[in-house]
């Protein structure tokens, strides 16, 4: 964040700089980085307003307005702001991956699941694969592939074994499959990696699912020992 904002100072027209500026912000809310969540997400807006400023017509501020609509649970209106990004670059993986990603979240689980798929071929080598495999792991969840679901977050979690949701979504499904020492391997990495976790971020990005994906996810960290089971 340091360096992004340093780069904006410079040149504060470089989109690039605004749009990985507002996506560490996000990154920051989502795996538990920070104490002020509202604060970093305010940070995500602020870098949106930018780029759509800047350059209305650039993907980058319609997936990080995308992002914060996401984060606040209003993935109907998430959707709309990276669809646009879609269509003003179809060749962007990036917008293509985050497109499969609130697809899912939606309940579109193959529709997820191509848009994935594209942007896993648009960028063979991309810097950052194990989001993609992320991306897959939530359509197969929401499609009951609780294995293919696992399989998928493990391979994220190769590619790099910091990133929370990883192993967040292998607890989830380790739960839901009845697999209790997979289930309790991922739960220790979710505490190790956050001491004092809390699902309320992921349960505010479902909050705008179709219901039994909730209940499924929440039941799923429940078994496995991720959080406490919730009170009727």
């Amino acid at each position: 964040i340091a360096e992004f904002e340093r780069a904006i100072e410079q040149d504060p027209s470089s989109l690039l700089a605004l749009y990985h500026l507002g996506h560490a912000h996000q990154l920051n809310q989502l795996y538990q980085w920070t104490a002020d969540r509202n604060a970093e997400l305010e940070r995500v807006a602020w870098a949106a307003e930018q780029c759509l400023r800047l350059d209305p017509s650039d993907p980058s501020g319609h997936m990080l307005a995308g992002m914060v609509q996401i984060a606040q649970g209003q993935s109907e209106r998430g959707l709309a702001y990276v669809r646009t990004a879609v269509d003003a670059n179809p060749s962007l993986a990036q917008a293509q991956g985050l497109y499969g990603q609130i697809l899912a979240i939606r309940g579109h689980a193959e529709e997820s699941v191509r848009h994935t798929q594209l942007a896993m071929r648009l960028s063979p080598r991309d810097p950052r694969p194990g989001k993609f495999h992320s991306g897959l792991a939530m359509a197969h969840f929401v499609a009951h592939r609780y294995d293919e679901s696992m399989h998928s977050a493990e391979r994220a979690i190769l590619l790099n074994p910091e990133v929370l949701s990883n192993h967040v979504c292998v607890a989830a499904c380790a739960g839901q499959l009845g697999m209790r020492e997979r289930a309790r391997e991922a739960a220790g990495e979710t505490r190790r990696l956050t001491p004092d976790f809390s699902d309320e971020p992921f349960g505010q990005i479902l909050s705008s699912s179709p219901e039994d994906i909730q209940e499924r996810f929440t039941k799923g960290l429940e078994k496995a020992g991720v959080i406490k089971g919730r009170k009727k």
